[in-house]
Order: structure tokens, then sequence, then C-alpha cells
């Protein structure tokens, strides 16, 4: 997946296309979405004093929540295709649209349960000021509950009336994180998917 022309600096790539099974081109296909969630999620932290890089800009004061809510959506697909990985790679095929609970829930008691441990046990490492901060939601259920429609809710935000509230919200990043190194865990050799950043 890398762009047309070659890599150039800064630019995501992947460093292999070639697929055996199905449910590995979803997992590369997905790594790609999660590192977009990041590097623009990076890219809202910038400020009018940092350092310009090369084509990069910093954003307008009060322009980060666009950001946030760009981030969100490439971090909410991410997830989905990590979950449609994983019941592909049980032989299933998966129902659940973008919805992260139901896919979760599509999974096989066993993993379900790995899912379930891992989590908390990043959760039992975490310091308590990142518990108390609110940005890691503690409880998977619940993490799932709020985030369980965030890839339409944060995709079609803009149609949301002025004025109105909006209960959108996405606390699921550590799960996304959890799923992640569970299907390299289990295929070590998807590593070579990884996205890299080009110095």
């Amino acid at each position: 997946m890398q762009p047309q022309g070659g890599a150039s600096a800064g630019v995501p790539r992947s460093v292999s296309t070639t697929f055996q099974t199905v449910a590995e081109s979803i997992f590369a296909h997905g790594a790609v979405f999660d590192v977009a969630s990041r590097v623009v999620r990076a890219w809202g932290s910038l400020t009018v004093t940092t350092p310009a890089l090369p084509g990069v800009h910093p954003i307008a004061p009060g322009d980060g929540a666009f950001l946030n809510n760009a981030s969100v959506v490439n971090a909410a697909f991410a997830g989905e295709l990590y979950l449609k990985c994983l019941i592909r790679d049980e032989g299933h095929t998966p129902h659940g649209k973008h919805k992260l609970k139901s896919l979760f829930l599509e999974l096989n008691g066993k993993t379900q349960t790995e899912i379930r441990r891992r989590y908390a046990e990043i959760v039992g490492k975490a310091s308590p000021a990142v518990i108390a901060s609110g940005t890691t939601e503690t409880n998977l259920d619940k993490a799932l509950d709020e985030s369980n429609r965030s890839f339409d809710q944060f995709r079609y935000l803009y149609e949301v009336k002025p004025r109105t509230t909006t209960s959108s919200t996405f606390s699921a990043g550590l799960f996304v994180y959890v799923l992640r190194t569970l299907i390299l865990a289990r295929h070590p050799a998807w590593a070579r998917h990884s996205v890299h950043m080009n110095p």
C-alpha cells in the first residue's frame, strides 16, 4: 500500500501487500486506519509555536475538535476491521457492520475472554492519575456500549443541528490497541504489515 509514485517524507506506508488469507488482508487494512487515527490525533496537538513540518501546518485555534472527530472515525473503523479479522480467523463471516459491540459478541467465547483478560491487565497497570483523568474507560463493557456506533456517529457529526448535543463518545481506544496486539500475538508474521512513518 505504498503511495503512487513512491513513498515521500511523512507519508504512512505499509511494508507488504501480500496476503495469505482474507483475515490477514483485513488486519493490514485495519492497521492503516489505526495509524491514521494516531497521526491525526498527534496533528491536533500541534500549535502555532510548533516548529513547521513540511506540508503540515498547525490547526486554527478551536479546530482541534474536528481533528478529534477524524481520529475517532479512523480508530473506530480500525477496531471494526480488527474484530472482523478475528471473526474471519475463527472461520466465520462477520455480520455486525459498523457496531463494535455486535462484532465483539460474534467472537467465540475463548477470544472474548482473552480480550477481556488483556484489557483488564492493562487497566490494572495504569497509574491512578491516568484512571482519574477519564481518558481510559476501565470497564470494557461500558467502553463498548459508549463506542458501539462511533464510526457512524462521528462520521456524520456535522448533521447534528446547532444548539443540540449528542451523546456520541469514543472510549474504546484501549480496546482497539488490545485487538491489534492480540492479532499480532496469534500471527506474529503479520507484523510485516505494520505501518511505518518515513523519516
